[in-house]
């Protein structure tokens, strides 16, 4: 499916997060904090992540555009795809990239998988909220860093939300 417009992101967004919690409140306690392999993240860990990643998102898409512009510039070349942009992502992980620190959540026991699914669902409530207030053509204006991929719109920025939640999805559901 080719995501194009806003309406079409906020659906994929509403989908991708709505299948990570769906999955996560069928998982037992037991399940949700235990790696799922040596060295790997819990359900709980992943669920963490996803929160903190989520979060700077929204705290791009509320700040001031002219504040946007002078901290990262303006697009100035061909806008990329979903399906680009999400290549771009899976080529840099098959490069090796990982979570930077200030994206691995500690503290998942201490609180527990209902308060981490609520804060999950509160991120997505503010992404949709942030990206109903700005216009189609400033998501293909305005950009952002992101850590695995380098500079990215706003747009492209939100199909790497979508997609990074899907991936995190399939580690999910494979281990239920």
């Amino acid at each position: 499916m080719e995501i194009q417009n806003k309406t079409q992101l906020k659906a994929a967004l509403r989908q991708s997060f709505g299948a990570v919690i769906y999955a996560i409140n069928d998982l037992s306690d037991e399940v949700f904090l235990a790696p799922r392999s040596e060295g790997s993240w819990s359900p709980g860990d992943i669920l963490g992540h996803l929160i903190l990643s989520t979060k700077p998102v929204n705290k791009a898409l509320s700040t001031p555009k002219l504040i946007l512009r002078t901290t990262f510039g303006v697009n100035k070349r061909d806008e990329r795809t979903f399906e680009e942009t999400k290549s771009r992502y899976y080529k840099a992980l098959d490069g090796g990239v990982t979570a930077p620190s200030t994206f691995v959540y500690n503290g998942v026991k201490e609180k527990g998988k209902e308060y981490l699914i609520n804060s999950f669902s509160k991120e997505l409530s503010k992404l949709l909220t942030h990206i109903d207030k700005w216009e189609e053509k400033d998501l293909s204006k305005y950009i952002l860093p992101h850590p695995a991929i380098g500079k990215l719109t706003i747009r492209e920025m939100l199909y790497s939300t979508h997609f990074h939640t899907e991936h995190h999805l399939k580690q999910l559901e494979e281990t239920a």
